[in-house]
């Protein structure tokens, strides 16, 4: 061979759509993670993606949406679902599909401010994924993303968001951690990998919703690694699937390796959902995104919610 590595393996099984709404669905990646694992799998919510990629012995459904400035993409965004796969948090409750949910209206805001991001809401394609898994799913989206943006023709320096929701979060600690230790800190240790050998691609931003994650769900490698990416830690103090102190325990982690600016928000009465403070969340979210990407928030006529529009009070930021 080449001697050049790749991030995960794989290729799409269909050509990417640029139109979030689109009804067309890829052929199903069910198929392919049943011959890797005889145990009985329930499949994820649903998603309707626009295309599948394949990664390591499992796969990974996406939805992207790109971004349309002339200077081109400078952030892929990844955004990744708990246990049950498919959308995401902030549904309506009671329903497992809601197209209205938070990463699609966070993805609809980016496109709205002509932010230069490429945005990739993923789903796993069964219930419960390993984290072997699920993490070699992002770093194949992320390989895919980078490809499709053309950063090494044009020498482009990209950062990379990743956020996730529960099982997701936990998730995005463990590929964020993984990504730092591969791309290095100036994110020149890219270029070894196949078809990257002329960019910089850093990991600029965690954010964490509800992240189901404890030491044992941590995968091998030193957080001293996130040193330099901003986080965003947010819980809902009346979560009932992940106890908050989860959260408030990762925040202190970071808050004690990292130099780079790490905030959590407890959100008072917030669910594992979090879907009564669904809108505020398009917003800080946004924005952080934002701030990973330019340090400036996404409008300057930006003001923070008034204590009138949160279910019980104000989030406590730590």
């Amino acid at each position: 061979g080449t001697g050049q590595k790749h991030v995960a393996e794989g290729q799409s099984n269909q050509v990417e759509s640029d139109t979030e709404d689109s009804t067309k669905t890829s052929a199903s990646s069910h198929e392919a993670c049943e011959k890797s694992d005889k145990t009985e799998q329930i499949p994820a919510y649903p998603f309707h993606p626009h295309f599948s990629l394949k990664s390591h012995s499992s796969s990974i459904d996406v939805i992207q949406r790109t971004c349309r400035g002339r200077k081109g993409t400078k952030a892929i965004v990844i955004l990744l679902p708990g246990v049950h796969g498919g959308v995401g948090p902030c549904r309506q409750p009671g329903e497992v599909y809601d197209k209205n949910c938070l990463y699609a209206a966070v993805s609809k805001r980016l496109r709205e401010i002509d932010a230069p991001t490429d945005v990739f809401r993923c789903s796993w394609p069964f219930m419960q994924p390993q984290m072997v898994d699920a993490v070699a799913g992002v770093c194949r989206v992320l390989h895919y993303a980078l490809i499709r943006a053309n950063v090494s023709k044009h020498k482009r320096k990209v950062k990379v968001i990743l956020v996730g929701h529960s099982l997701g979060g936990a998730v995005a600690v463990n590929a964020a951690l993984r990504l730092c230790q591969t791309f290095g800190p100036d994110g020149s240790g890219c270029r070894s990998i196949e078809g990257l050998e002329n960019a910089k691609v850093k990991i600029a931003g965690l954010c964490t919703l509800n992240a189901a994650l404890s030491p044992r769900s941590l995968m091998q490698g030193s957080l001293e690694d996130l040193k330099q990416l901003n986080a965003l830690i947010v819980s809902g103090d009346a979560d009932e699937v992940v106890p908050p102190v989860a959260s408030r325990h990762l925040h202190e982690v970071l808050k004690e390796n990292c130099s780079s600016a790490v905030r959590h928000l407890s959100l008072p009465g917030g669910t594992h959902d979090l879907f009564q403070y669904k809108d505020w969340l398009v917003s800080e979210l946004t924005n952080f995104i934002c701030q990973c990407l330019t340090h400036r928030t996404a409008s300057t006529k930006r003001t923070e919610p008034q204590k009138s529009q949160f279910p019980v009070a104000s989030p406590t930021v730590q």
